[in-house]
């Protein structure tokens, strides 16, 4: 976050404002991925100081993948992961919980 904007309090974000960037990249970053803009040493060089800018109005990402389940963000594979996970939990559980009150109604041999 930029400290330097607001944040919309209903949205719990700063807004979208316009933002300029190069058109060409300085050597490969590992961590952005799907980066297709060209290397700067293989344009000529009154090409190299171009910038591109996205504005505001302008879509430029794609908020959500195709695995995802309404606008929740959850892929069906971690849904499908966590049912079988807590499945047994929850069984194990509520076994203990039955027994625990039937034995409830019952004196101890040592009294």
């Amino acid at each position: 976050m930029n400290a330097d904007y607001e944040v919309i309090p209903h949205l719990e974000r700063q807004p979208r404002i316009h933002t300029c960037f190069t058109s060409c990249i300085n050597g490969d970053d590992p961590l952005v991925i799907g980066e297709t803009r060209v290397n700067c040493v293989e344009l000529p060089v009154e090409e190299r100081d171009k910038i591109v800018c996205a504005y505001p109005e302008e879509t430029c990402e794609q908020t959500s993948v195709p695995s995802e389940i309404g606008d929740s963000g959850i892929s069906v594979e971690i849904a499908l992961y966590a049912m079988l996970i807590v499945t047994p939990l929850q069984f194990v559980f509520e076994f203990i919980c039955v027994w625990l009150a039937r034995m409830k109604g019952k004196p101890s041999p040592s009294s």
